[in-house]
């Protein structure tokens, strides 16, 4: 394989972790805001009973619907972010010493 190959191979895979990275902290986000207040009602439950467990087994799925409405939102702040990122590194990746001879 020759120079501009490995460039795009590099390239794309440097994409694709990024990429990922994007679906999975939004992914994250929305089961962190499901498992925070579950684990604080599933804690409360022994003093408080079932009801303020059920309480705050609804504010998770409310979290869980509140963080999907706003998903399209986060998921372009991360991508830009991390977009911002993946392309500073892949500049750096093209101009680097091994790359430099090939043309653009």
């Amino acid at each position: 394989m020759n120079k501009k190959t490995w460039l795009t191979v590099l390239s794309l895979l440097i994409f694709t972790f990024f990429e990922l990275a994007v679906v999975i902290l939004d992914v994250g986000l929305m089961a962190v805001a499901f498992a925070i207040p579950a684990l604080i009602g599933y804690m409360l439950k022994p003093q408080f009973g079932d009801l303020i467990y059920l309480l705050f087994l609804a504010v998770g799925i409310a979290g869980v619907a509140v963080v999907f409405v706003y998903r399209k939102q986060s998921q372009a702040c991360l991508r830009k972010t991390l977009g911002q990122r993946s392309e500073n590194l892949i500049e750096k990746l093209r101009f680097s010493r091994w790359f430099k001879d090939i043309p653009q």
